[in-house]
């Protein structure tokens, strides 16, 4: 069974990572990212408009039905073009920090490259994502089916990674790991200076 190329970069990413180098194009990429972002951000516009349609049904309150429409008229505009931007910036940072540490590590690639290639897989996972999620529910054993399915996507990421900078599969795993191993600490400390300063606060106040 031939699969269709739509997912060659997920089948077969070594070699569709190699062949993407030289197609780079940061308008398609940065076009990629910005569609995909809105479509969740559509998603997200009719998921409150259902919210406030609930909400609004039991309001007696003339006038509320044109406030309801000017709402969800501003919702389905402005969430969805927010939801791009934020996509497109979020693509920009994680992207950045990666090839940053790529650097670090030796990489050889472009910026404009990793930036390329990895907006090549968007929708291939989009829809693989879907899929899993689908099959999540057979009984038993599906939660198993996306836990190994992540698992394949870190290791796609790590060889996209050695491709486009020219290093080890081990020095991969690290630069696609270490911006999350780092979030992690980052987040657990500011958790804990948050949770000292409330536990701190308590203690004052029942001191005093």
């Amino acid at each position: 069974m031939q699969v269709p190329k739509f997912f060659d970069i997920i089948v077969h990413p070594r070699e569709t990572a190699k062949a993407q180098i030289s197609k780079v194009n940061m308008k398609e990429a940065q076009k990629t990212y910005l569609i995909l972002g809105a479509i969740v951000g559509l998603f997200i516009a009719l998921i409150l408009l259902v919210i406030f349609s609930v909400a609004g049904s039991g309001s007696n309150q003339s006038g509320m039905d044109d406030v309801l429409a000017g709402l969800g008229l501003a919702i389905i505009i402005v969430v969805p073009v927010v939801m791009a931007l934020a996509t497109l910036v979020f693509a920009y940072i994680t992207n950045g920090i990666q090839y940053l540490i790529a650097q670090v590590f030796g990489g050889k690639g472009k910026f404009e490259t990793h930036f390329y290639v990895f907006s090549r897989t968007l929708w291939p996972l989009a829809v693989t994502g879907i899929i899993m999620f689908v099959l999540s529910a057979i009984p038993i054993i599906g939660w198993l089916i996306p836990f190994f399915w992540q698992l394949y996507v870190i290791y796609l990421s790590a060889i996209l990674i050695s491709v486009i900078h020219q290093v080890s599969m081990p020095k991969a795993f690290a630069i696609e790991l270490l911006p999350l191993v780092l979030g992690f600490i980052i987040a657990s400390i500011v958790a804990a200076t948050i949770v000292a300063g409330i536990i701190a606060s308590l203690g004052v106040g029942l001191i005093g």
